[in-house]
Order: C-alpha cells, then sequence, then structure tokens
C-alpha cells in the first residue's frame, strides 16, 4: 500500500460553542486531519454516518439535549461502531464520571477547552492527567 491510499485521520467536533469549534480547528489544522465541525446535535447525527470519523470530541450541553443522549445516538449508527468519542466537560462542572464512560457514554474526558497535547493523549488513550 503506498502512501495515497492510506486514509487520513477524520475528527468530527460537535459543540454548541463556535468559539470552542474554531479553537479545536485551528489546533487541529496543522496536523492535516479531515475535520467536521457541527454545531446542533441534529446535524450531528445526521452528517455522522456519512463522515465515519476515527473520533468525536463532543461538548455536554446543548439546548434540545445533553451530550451524553447524543453519544447514545452516535454510537448506535454502524458506521460509528468504533469511533472514540470524547467528552469536552467544562472545567469547573466536575461531570466526569465513570457511568458516562464506554457503551453507555464517552471512552475519554477532556477539559474544555482541550490544549493539543490533552487532543494527542485523548487519540492515544493515554490517562488523562
Amino acid at each position: 500500500m503506498n502512501s495515497h491510499d492510506m486514509t487520513r485521520c477524520r475528527v468530527m467536533v460537535v459543540d454548541n460553542s463556535l468559539e470552542i469549534l474554531a479553537l479545536i480547528e485551528e489546533l487541529l489544522r496543522p496536523y492535516g486531519v479531515d475535520l467536521l465541525t457541527v454545531s446542533m446535535p441534529e446535524a450531528a447525527v445526521k452528517q455522522a454516518a456519512g463522515f465515519a470519523p476515527h473520533a468525536v470530541y463532543l461538548g455536554l450541553e446543548f439546548l434540545d439535549c445533553d451530550g451524553w443522549d447524543l453519544a447514545q445516538r452516535l454510537r448506535r449508527l454502524p458506521e460509528l461502531r468504533k469511533t472514540m468519542l470524547v467528552g469536552l466537560v467544562d472545567r469547573g462542572n466536575g461531570w466526569q464520571s465513570e457511568d458516562g464512560k464506554g457503551d453507555r457514554g464517552f471512552d475519554y474526558y477532556l477539559p474544555k477547552p482541550p490544549t493539543m497535547k490533552d487532543i494527542i493523549k485523548a487519540m492515544t488513550n493515554e490517562s488523562p492527567s
């Protein structure tokens, strides 16, 4: 297989904050990932199957649903069965919980806004600091 046959990393970021979406886009742009940013949960579900991301970075607070509900909806999509879901939590909320990990929630949690170091740790399955 030559380098042209290799699939680029596809990352989807879903958050109701346009500032967070722009920040993560700036962080990831130099690394050449295919990036899809979405601010509305319904649009995320509709676009996720066609995009088939390797990782989804997902905020937890939306006006019409919460991030755990959205994570469960994304996990039910056949194209996202092996996708890593990363919850983006506000630093002060303390929402990180073992109850929301794995099949029922997220594979990993990061503080909002994440740093590039945080994003790399999540993608390589390192323990959060």
